[in-house]
């Protein structure tokens, strides 16, 4: 049973990489590193201190492709309400489009109807995760928010895609983005950088993003 006061906090791990992440209720757990062997630790805790519940070992084996279309706790899919909402609104004839406009769509609709939230920026809470009702609900985000939505509409219509994090070019703090696979190639898709609807080309410039991890 869990302690009052405390919450469920998941701590995976491949070799030396890691990532870890606060449960809200019972969801998938991401295994962003590609195929391995990975540690799986549940905790209960405070956000100072942690007891360790449950340990377990995981095996996958992952294509680039299949990796990139997973659901997750980071592209929750139709798993989630308003992730579905949008889809159902937005891009109902998506079934209907190039992958090329599939892209296009989504990053026209991002860029176009959400705003960056500085406040949250500057003062994130501990164990942030993205959400897409907070995103909705607000029309606010930071970037992990926006690689989030953007990730699990682009899954949904069938496009592999990654939420990656790093440093950009002209961005000074930590940053998230994403990867689309398109014409047999991995490109990149910044929403959060082009608010605002005034970018000609959705794509990116690799040199741009550096130190790049996977989510």
């Amino acid at each position: 049973p869990m302690k009052k006061g405390y919450m469920a906090y998941v701590v995976i791990e491949k070799g030396k990489q890691n990532y870890n992440f606060k449960m809200e209720r019972e969801q998938n757990v991401p295994l962003p590193f590609g195929s391995g062997t990975y540690n799986v630790i549940l905790y209960q805790g405070n956000g100072d201190d942690f007891l360790e519940v449950e340990r377990k070992t995981v095996d996958a084996t992952f294509s680039s492709t299949t990796l990139a279309l997973q659901q997750t706790v980071l592209s929750p899919g139709l798993e989630d309400v308003h992730i579905k909402q949008i889809l159902d609104t937005e891009f109902k004839d998506w079934r209907n489009w190039s992958v090329e406009k599939r892209i296009e769509m989504v990053h026209f609709y991002i860029t176009n109807t959400f705003q960056y939230d500085y406040e949250v920026a500057e003062n994130p809470e501990p164990w942030y995760l993205p959400s897409a009702k907070r995103l909705v609900t607000t029309n606010q985000g930071i970037c992990y928010d926006m690689a989030s939505v953007t990730s699990s509409l682009l899954r949904e219509m069938q496009v592999p895609t990654h939420v990656v994090m790093g440093y950009a070019k002209n961005i000074d703090v930590y940053h998230a983005w994403n990867e689309v696979y398109i014409d047999k190639s991995w490109k990149i898709i910044d929403t959060t950088f082009d608010l605002g609807g005034m970018s000609e080309s959705p794509y990116k410039e690799p040199l741009d993003y550096t130190q790049v991890h996977y989510r």
